[in-house]
């Protein structure tokens, strides 16, 4: 049922007189920790890359992206497109519950059965909005930490070393390489250091609504916000590349975590840094820690 609708919404696309491509941007997979370029497209590369983010085909390998691309932007289109896209929708809700229950060979058996087609794409959907007044896109970055003391930190470690030597890959020696090190340092400090490990989740796309009557409301904008009002300017504050958005190392909020930890970690590579001095009295109170 997806499939169909799918493919009716490509040429539904492509015969509509109202499409009006607002703002479109292509954002490939990039490498994690490294800047993320937004790529506005324009005319007919414009018109090609929204079929391919609607209708969930790039045309390219599942496995040679990793990743799906993301095409944020804001598209106008007629009401009958409109409708397409919510059964696409709908299909979609359907897709997922099915998923959900099935094992996890039973699904990569059913996903082997499309080789250009990611989980994640096929199961994302296009935001439909009515009576919007702007639309504000921006990077969402988040984060995790979690403290413990170096005792506590090397005991951790020593058992992930002896996980990783079960591992089969290419990376397994540098992972083993990088936990020596970092265990190599726990093993020298004071054993009550209380020291963080600070992880960055991959930045996603994000975009805040503002609609007519005032009221607002933030959506993931992997891919483009579709309407058919007969609005005639949204005001859109368009998305910029990640660094320029959050420079590597800034801290957005001075009372964000990673501002109280220090700027490189205790070996390069890691993800472990210790608190700056002013802030490792804090750990005296138990309350604290």
């Amino acid at each position: 049922m997806m499939q169909k609708n799918l493919h009716d919404l490509r040429g539904v696309l492509l015969d509509d007189p109202s499409l009006e491509i607002n703002i479109l941007w292509k954002v490939p997979p990039q490498k994690f920790g490294t800047n993320v370029i937004a790529q506005r497209l324009f005319d007919g590369f414009a018109g090609s890359a929204l079929l391919e983010a609607m209708s969930n085909f790039s045309g390219e390998e599942a496995w040679a992206r990793k990743r799906p691309i993301r095409f944020p932007g804001l598209v106008r289109v007629s009401p009958e497109t409109f409708r397409i896209v919510k059964e696409v929708c709908e299909s979609k809700y359907q897709l997922r519950a099915s998923l959900n229950a099935l094992s996890k060979s039973q699904r990569q058996k059913f996903w082997s059965k499309f080789p250009t087609w990611t989980g994640i794409e096929v199961r994302r959907f296009p935001i439909l909005i009515e009576s919007a007044k702007a639309i504000r896109f921006y990077w969402f970055l988040n984060s995790s930490l979690k403290k413990m003391s170096a005792t506590n930190w090397a005991a951790k470690i020593r058992q992930q070393i002896a996980n990783e030597f079960k591992i089969s890959s290419a990376i397994r020696d540098r992972l083993i390489e990088l936990r020596r090190r970092e265990l190599a340092y726990f093993e020298t400090v004071n054993p009550d250091l209380v020291v963080g490990e600070f992880r960055t989740t991959r930045p996603s796309i994000k975009g805040r609504v503002v609609f007519q009557d005032g009221s607002a409301r933030i959506y993931n904008a992997s891919l483009p916000f579709i309407f058919c009002d007969d609005v005639s300017d949204i005001v859109i504050n368009p998305l910029k590349d990640l660094y320029d958005y959050c420079p590597p190392g800034h801290a957005r909020n001075a009372h964000h975590v990673r501002a109280k930890l220090m700027v490189d970690p205790i070996t390069p590579g890691s993800n472990f840094y210790c608190y700056q001095s002013r802030y490792q009295s804090d750990f005296a109170d138990p309350m604290k820690f």
